[in-house]
């Protein structure tokens, strides 16, 4: 697996000192993009893993217009050891998707990309419990020519990928930044799922929901 002291150095880089302000306005905006999760919420862990996530390798810090795991690559490549290099070089190529999961062997997860329709192999987590058929948003690391799994997950109703299958038909040639917008619109119907697991799930994924 992925050193974790490697991810740990960053989050401590950029979210004390002169990040703390910054990174407080970071999750104020992510809870306003997905939903507000409290502390009393049983998926709170989930949702700041998953903000933390997107904080790091998507949100651009607004000082440099680069995401923190990007600025960090550019700041210290020079100074980095081969070892190092390869890490927080992986770190800013993360396979950001919604992922299907179509088996488990041998301690490898086999995946589908939605977003590519292409196939990729993870190897397995210990930090995570998954079971075939389940619809979910990760980023993949590349780490020596393998992929690991990083923190951040959200789960997505097995039910709900003809509409999030819908959704990416229709946005998958245009930019990235419509891409991360649809991430951000799942990760919100699936916190309203959560809220109201009476409502129909049909009037929650959906473009016209109902709450």
């Amino acid at each position: 697996m992925i050193p974790e002291e490697y991810l740990d150095h960053i989050i401590e880089t950029f979210t004390q000192g002169e990040y703390e302000k910054e990174v407080r306005k970071a999750k104020e905006d992510f809870f306003k993009l997905t939903g507000t999760a409290f502390e009393k919420d049983s998926f709170y862990e989930e949702r700041l893993d998953l903000f933390l996530d997107w904080y790091l390798f998507t949100r651009p810090l607004i000082k440099h217009d680069l995401s923190p795991v990007r600025l960090f690559y550019n700041q210290k490549e020079k100074s980095l050891t081969p070892e190092e290099k390869n890490v927080y070089y992986g770190l800013t190529q993360t396979l950001h998707s919604i992922y299907q999961l179509r088996k488990i062997k041998k301690n490898m997860f086999y995946l589908t990309d939605l977003f590519s329709n292409q196939n990729i192999e993870v190897q397995e987590a210990h930090t995570v419990t998954l079971s075939e058929g389940d619809v979910f948003e990760a980023r993949a690391i590349p780490y020596k020519g393998k992929y690991y799994f990083g923190r951040g997950f959200c789960f997505h109703p097995p039910q709900a990928k003809a509409f999030i299958l819908q959704r990416i038909k229709k946005i998958k040639s245009l930019e990235e930044e419509f891409r991360e917008k649809l991430l951000l619109d799942l990760a919100q119907m699936r916190l309203k799922h959560d809220r109201y697991p009476h409502i129909d799930l049909k009037h929650i994924y959906s473009l016209d929901a109902k709450i």
